[in-house]
């Protein structure tokens, strides 16, 4: 059976992963999640992971400084995690997590596994000047290097993106309300 890995910072974000689950499932996929648990109160999605038939991994990320020695400790519980596990695809979330699994994952890509990240938004965007937002864009570009693709949810990133050294590049639209389907019911409410 296939195995997928995916990854995303903290736990509570597999609520907006849950059909990304069940796809791949549906797909002969045997899924496994990690993310850090400890931050937040989760047993609602633990319980709709265990419904799903997804395993969950426990990852001590720190979702706020990417150079925090606690993620130090979260590279090599997902170093072992990646030795443990031969998986066919891995798909990380958010940049921390995502960055950390890209570098976790070089030689699992190697091997024939294939790395996906989607990206939430860089920590940089085109207004950007300060160093930290330039260490920031210098590490996405580095580990753009180090996946098959990179998916982006807004215009911005996916230009940012195809600069970088990734060739698969996607946009899909992104999370949120379309507010052109909406518009002509607010005007008419006010009116």
């Amino acid at each position: 059976m296939k195995k997928a890995l995916i990854v995303a910072n903290l736990a509570g974000f597999a609520s907006f992963l849950l059909n990304d689950f069940e796809i791949l499932k549906k797909k002969g996929y045997q899924v496994s999640y990690a993310a850090n648990a400890n931050k937040i109160a989760w047993q609602g999605t633990k319980y709709k992971l265990e419904q799903k038939g997804v395993k969950f991994y426990q990852v001590d990320f720190d979702s706020k400084n990417p150079f925090s020695t606690q993620n130090i400790k979260a590279f090599k519980q997902l170093s072992e995690l990646l030795k443990q596990s031969n998986y066919d695809l891995i798909h990380c979330h958010t940049p921390i997590s995502g960055m950390l699994v890209r570098l976790a994952a070089v030689k699992y890509r190697k091997r024939g596994a294939k790395v996906i990240y989607t990206s939430h938004g860089f920590a940089f965007t085109s207004q950007s000047s300060d160093k930290k937002s330039q260490l920031f864009r210098i590490c996405e570009t580095f580990c753009s290097g180090l996946c098959d693709a990179i998916v982006t949810i807004n215009h911005e990133d996916y230009e940012n993106a195809k600069q970088m050294h990734c060739k698969k590049v996607y946009y899909i639209h992104g999370v949120g309300v379309d507010t052109k389907k909406y518009f002509k019911a607010s005007k008419r409410a006010f009116n």
